[in-house]
């Protein structure tokens, strides 16, 4: 301000820019601009966020009711395109028009497409979802498409945050990513659940029960599918993107990536094209450990996906209400926000693998602990008390040593990475990472059915009135006419479960 003082009214265009009046005002601009890239960021995360919260969170639990082991092994390849996404992110970032916006390219017609997608499904999905004979390929078909589009929407988000952000805020890119993420995976999962069910409206919203809750899925997509188009043409109206500059440009194409946070490129991994990209990700996938390494990554997890993926449905037999797997999910969030600043101080040493092999040994132990207390927890209506607070301490302490060893694993990576090609390699890793933790689920799924031995026993006088009772409502309807119920004589998950 001092400076100020002795400047001449009639002398103010002779301000060197390098006076302290300038330089504040154009600070104050930087963060202005950096303020309103951030609501940008954690608005694009979060329309990532919802279906992906629809197809991992809330759509197993709806479909369960009508659909089979078997069908939800299938609905479960739509989680695949999240995880493979490097494959075709080279692609992403290297072809765009400059004039439109490197980023915007591919971002607005992606949420134009998947905004459509929605409101064109809203009309039929509810109808889907309560047929007794779903239509499981077209569910999958359904959700599939739109975990492509949300995945290619990730990694040009991922790249644009690199270069949107100024370099003092660009370690917020990955809070704007986990905000908007978990923001987006908490509404479509948490919020919808609980919304969508009849329990949970009647008890706690309602004067006067009804048989159906207040947000139905249709109605979800729909608004949903609005926001995306508005969003879009928000963007094409009020978002500015500065044209490519190769020379100048921190992103690269090994950025845009399956990773859980949005990181910096180093300088020789700029300017690549897409064989360039491509031959790199071979060159990291034939070095002599990595083929362990990378066996290991894709199979040290199967032991735990049965409980994971099966646990929460297998509890929701014994009368744990899908609007308390809801609640877990959301006292879960403040939980992993705190062992994720833990164990990123605790992975910080020459041992991070160390904090990795306790928690994931921890988690054998959660997850054996889970298995018999579904085992000798009895069906019914409603899950015993005691059942129930067991239930929800094991879904904290599962979700403390998750984090724990996730975060541990990231330090690992970074550890063991050419810094040269930084980006790709841990790109690849969380890529191969991520896929570890999806493939088990469809054989796992079909498995289960296929080990699952039921009949059909009348209530009568307790005959056998048919073979097999299968897992899927056609099944279990067409035994209730014939004045019978569905008796399960050995349950496939606990074979499965046992031999992890």
């Amino acid at each position: 301000m001092v400076a100020v003082e002795h400047i001449d009214h009639n002398d103010e265009d002779e301000m060197s820019d390098t006076s302290p009046y300038h330089h504040t005002e154009s600070q104050q601009s930087k963060d202005n601009d950096d303020r309103h890239n951030i609501a940008w960021l954690i608005l694009l995360y979060l329309i990532q966020g919802v279906p992906l919260g629809l197809v991992f969170g809330a759509m197993p639990f709806l479909l369960q009711k009508n659909a089979s082991y078997t069908q939800l092994a299938l609905f479960s390849v739509c989680g695949y395109p999240y995880s493979l996404k490097l494959l075709w992110s080279p692609i992403v970032d290297c072809c765009f028009s400059d004039s439109f916006g490197r980023r915007k390219t591919w971002i607005v017609p992606i949420q134009l497409v998947a905004g459509l997608l929605f409101i064109y499904s809203s009309y039929f999905v509810d109808s889907m979802l309560d047929a007794k004979d779903i239509n499981i390929l077209q569910f999958t078909i359904l959700f599939f498409i739109a975990v492509v589009l949300m995945a290619t929407q990730d990694i040009a988000v991922d790249g644009w945050a690199l270069t949107m952000l100024s370099k003092a805020k660009l370690s917020y890119a990955s809070t704007c990513q986990t905000i908007g993420l978990n923001g987006g995976y908490f509404l479509s999962f948490t919020i919808f659940l609980a919304f969508n069910s009849a329990e949970f409206c009647n008890k706690y919203l309602r004067s006067y029960p009804s048989d159906k809750g207040l947000l139905s899925a249709s109605a979800y997509m729909f608004f949903w599918g609005c926001i995306y188009i508005v969003v879009s043409i928000l963007l094409v109206m009020f978002k500015h993107e500065s044209p490519f500059n190769p020379s100048v440009s921190s992103s690269s194409p090994s950025l845009s990536s399956s990773s859980s946070s949005v990181s910096s490129s180093p300088s020789g991994e700029d300017n690549l094209n897409i064989r360039g990209v491509y031959r790199q990700i071979w060159s990291i996938l034939t070095l002599p450990n990595m083929k362990y390494l990378i066996v290991s990554l894709l199979f040290y997890r199967v032991g735990l996906v049965a409980t994971e993926t099966i646990g929460p449905l297998k509890l929701m037999e014994v009368g744990l209400h899908k609007e308390d797997m809801a609640l877990f999910a959301l006292l879960q969030f403040p939980v992993t926000m705190v062992c994720s600043i833990v164990g990123g101080k605790l992975s910080k040493g020459n041992s991070p693998l160390s904090v990795f092999i306790t928690a994931l040994q921890f988690e054998f132990i959660l997850a054996g602990m889970m298995y018999a207390l579904i085992w000798v927890t009895p069906k019914g209506a409603t899950i015993p008390t005691t059942s129930y607070y067991l239930v929800f301490l094991l879904f904290v302490l599962e979700t403390i040593a998750g984090t724990m060893r996730f975060v541990s694993q990231g330090g690992f990576f970074l550890k063991i990475s050419d810094k040269n090609i930084g980006g790709t390699y841990l790109t690849l890793l969380n890529t191969i990472t991520n896929f570890g933790s999806t493939w088990p689920k469809s054989p796992i799924l079909f498995l289960v059915d296929r080990l699952t031995i039921s009949r059909c026993v009348s209530v009568e006088n307790g005959d056998i009135l048919g073979q097999q009772c299968s897992t899927d409502a056609l099944s279990r309807d067409h035994c209730s006419r014939l004045h019978g119920s569905c008796v399960t004589i050995i349950d496939g998950y606990f074979p499965v479960g046992f031999t992890r």
